[in-house]
């Protein structure tokens, strides 16, 4: 599913697609959705098959939001893009590494705060 780029997607809609969606959804792209938060990114934890994960340029999220989806569900990530989340940093980095075994597309581009060390 793909949603990037649309403002009108919100939390109201977010929690229709979790409760209908979550044991199916394979693909979710929320780039540049204005609307959508950590707080929402971390209900994605829930998404039972999830593969493909896109929530670049969502300047809300942070560290503990990705580390708790990837908690849940990195195992099973085939890619994920986390390009301009620019409160990331290198936390998220390692939880990667150590979580999502599987991933063989990676984003991480325009993140101001990973460094040489993450």
């Amino acid at each position: 599913m793909d949603v990037s780029n649309n403002s009108r997607f919100g939390v109201e809609f977010f929690d229709t697609i979790v409760m209908h969606c979550q044991d199916r959804l394979e693909y979710l792209k929320l780039d540049n959705s204005l609307q959508i938060n950590g707080e929402l990114i971390r209900q994605v934890g829930s998404f039972q098959k999830l593969q493909y994960l896109s929530v670049a340029h969502i300047q809300d999220v942070k560290d503990d939001d990705i580390i708790s989806v990837i908690n849940n569900i990195g195992c099973r990530l085939k890619g994920i893009s986390l390009a301009g989340c620019h409160e990331l940093t290198d936390q998220s980095l390692v939880s990667l590494r150590g979580n999502c075994k599987e991933l063989m597309e990676i984003d991480l581009s325009s993140i101001p705060n990973f460094t040489k060390l993450g």
